[in-house]
Parts: structure tokens; C-alpha cells; sequence
């Protein structure tokens, strides 16, 4: 999860609190590297977004496990700069919830100025 030093990670590009579908149309290679996706999969999908835009739905050549269209839940990282310096980071993990009568997010996780 959080890699070697001559294999990076994958604790920077995900977060735990999702539903543990991973979104063709916005994971980078690394996570779609963990979801067992050969190298040329993973150009064929970024191809793809460039060329045709969102995908609607998950190709038939890309059907692995945990593979979607969609995601509700994100990580939101933001950096307070004063003086020309970086005088804070504060980093949420937000979930969108349709499930009420208007849409809405919830924060999941937070952590304060750093």
C-alpha cells in the first residue's frame, strides 16, 4: 500500500472510505496498473479518454474487478498559501450522496492544518 522504494504506492492515489470501485475515467496508470490492467489496456483507456472523451460505460476488454464509470467518493487536498509560502494543508475525503431528496456531501474524514 504505501510501496518501496523502487515500487511506489498506491496510499497517495486512493482512499479506503470508497465503495472500492475505481473510475475508468479518472484513475492513473498506477491504480489501474493494481487492478491487474496490462500496459497497453491502460494506453488504450487513457486513448480513450482523450479521443472520445468520458467513458459510459466499462468496455468489455476492461472488465476487471472493481472497474466503474462513476465515483461518489473523492479526496480533496488544499493548501492555504500566505506570503508566497504554504502556510497550511487540509485534506477531506468527501462522499456524494443521492440518496436524500436533494443531492448532497458528506465529510467522511478530515484532517486539520498541517
Amino acid at each position: 500500500y504505501n510501496g518501496k522504494k523502487d515500487r511506489p504506492g498506491l496510499a497517495a492515489l486512493v482512499t479506503v472510505r470508497s465503495t472500492g470501485t475505481v473510475n475508468i475515467n479518472t484513475a492513473g496508470p498506477e491504480v489501474l496498473t493494481a487492478l491487474r490492467l496490462s500496459t497497453a489496456q491502460i494506453t488504450a483507456i487513457q486513448q480513450g479518454r482523450r479521443n472520445g472523451g468520458p467513458y459510459q460505460n466499462v468496455p468489455g476488454n476492461f472488465q476487471v474487478g472493481g472497474l466503474g464509470v462513476s465515483t461518489t467518493t473523492f479526496r480533496i487536498e488544499a493548501e492555504g498559501i500566505v506570503d508566497e509560502r504554504v502556510a497550511a494543508r487540509l485534506t477531506a475525503v468527501v462522499q456524494k450522496r443521492t440518496d436524500a431528496n436533494a443531492p448532497s456531501v458528506v465529510v467522511l474524514e478530515w484532517s486539520g492544518a498541517r
